[in-house]
C-alpha cells in the first residue's frame, strides 16, 4: 500500500517511508468512509513534516541539565512558534485531522538519539521523554524501581497506542485524563528540558497547559524512587482514558496523592 501511495503522490518510495515511518495508518472519515489514507491529507502530511537526520542528538549535562540539540532547537526557531515537536502523534494527528491545529511543520523526535530508555541516578529513576509506553512498562529497571510506573504504562490505552506513545509526549499534552501526568506529579517527579528543570507542581498549569516556553523539549524525567506507591482508575471503556484516576505514592519526603480525570487538569489531593 505505500509504495502505491508514494506512487500516486510522485514521491520517492524511501522517502514516503521516512515521512510516515511513525505513522500506523492516516485516516480521514468524512462522506467516502473511514478508514481510507486521502491523498490531500497524504499531501499536506509530507509537506508539514520536517525530518531530523538520524544521529541528531540532544546531549544532557552531567549537572542534569540538557544542552538542546542545534537542529531540533533552531527548526523550532525557524517557524516562530507554527511548528509541532511529533512524539508518538497520538494526540497532536487526530487535533490535526478536526483541523483543531494547523502547524506549518511538524518535527519528528523519533530519529533524534539519547532520549530513550530508562537508568538509576542514586536515588532517582531517570526515563528518557521518547519512552514508548511499551519500553516502559517492559523495562525490568523501572519494574524493579518504581513498578508502578510500569503499572501506570500499562494502563495506557490499547497494545497499537502503546507502540507508538511516548512519556514526553503525553506529559507535554497534559490531557486532563492521561495517566502518566498523576504518576509525575504523585512521585514529585522532574521534568527535565533542554534549558532547565521543572518541578513536578510547577509543570501543570491546567487543561492541556504547562510551564513549557517555545523552543523546549522534554529531555527527560527524574522520578525519585518510591518507597511504596498504588495507582487506581475507571478507565473510559472505548478509550481507556481515566474518567477518575488516583495515584498515591510515598518517598522520602512524604506521601502525596495526585487525581486525573476528574478536574480540568491533574491536581493534588491534600485534605
Amino acid at each position: 500500500r505505500r509504495g502505491q501511495l508514494a506512487a500516486a503522490l510522485g514521491i520517492r518510495p524511501l522517502a514516503f517511508k521516512l515521512a510516515f515511518g511513525h505513522i500506523n495508518e492516516v485516516v480521514l472519515a468524512d462522506e467516502h468512509g473511514p478508514h481510507r489514507l486521502r491523498q490531500r491529507l497524504a499531501e499536506e502530511l509530507v509537506q508539514r513534516t520536517v525530518l531530523l537526520q538520524p544521529g541528531a542528538h540532544i546531549r544532557g549535562r552531567q549537572a542534569g541539565r540538557a544542552q538542546g540539540d542545534a537542529l531540533a532547537v533552531g527548526l523550532l526557531q525557524r517557524y516562530g512558534g507554527e511548528a509541532k515537536l511529533l512524539a508518538g502523534g497520538h494526540s497532536l494527528l487526530p487535533t490535526m485531522k478536526m483541523r483543531l491545529t494547523e502547524p506549518q511543520a511538524l518535527i519528528d523526535l523519533g530519529r533524534v538519539s539519547g532520549l530513550q530508555g530508562a537508568r538509576q541516578e542514586g536515588d532517582t529513576l531517570v526515563i528518557g521523554g521518547m519512552t514508548r509506553h511499551y519500553q516502559v512498562l517492559s523495562s525490568p529497571l523501572v519494574q524493579q524501581l518504581a513498578p508502578l510506573v510500569a503499572e501506570t504504562a500499562a494502563w495506557i490505552g490499547d497494545q497499537q497506542v502503546r507502540n507508538r506513545g511516548t512519556m514526553g509526549g503525553s506529559v507535554a499534552n497534559n490531557d486532563p485524563a492521561a495517566d502518566y501526568p498523576s504518576a509525575v506529579l504523585a512521585l514529585n517527579a522532574t521534568v527535565i528540558t533542554n534549558k532547565r528543570e521543572i518541578a513536578a507542581d510547577d509543570f501543570f498549569q491546567g487543561m492541556f497547559a504547562t510551564a513549557l516556553e517555545e523552543g523546549e523539549i522534554v529531555v527527560r524525567f527524574a522520578y525519585p524512587l518510591p518507597k511504596r506507591a498504588a495507582y487506581e482508575k475507571f478507565p473510559h471503556p472505548a478509550s481507556g482514558y481515566a474518567m477518575a484516576g488516583v495515584f498515591i505514592a510515598e518517598t522520602k519526603s512524604g506521601v502525596r496523592v495526585a487525581v486525573t480525570g476528574a478536574g480540568p487538569g491533574v491536581f493534588r489531593w491534600s485534605d
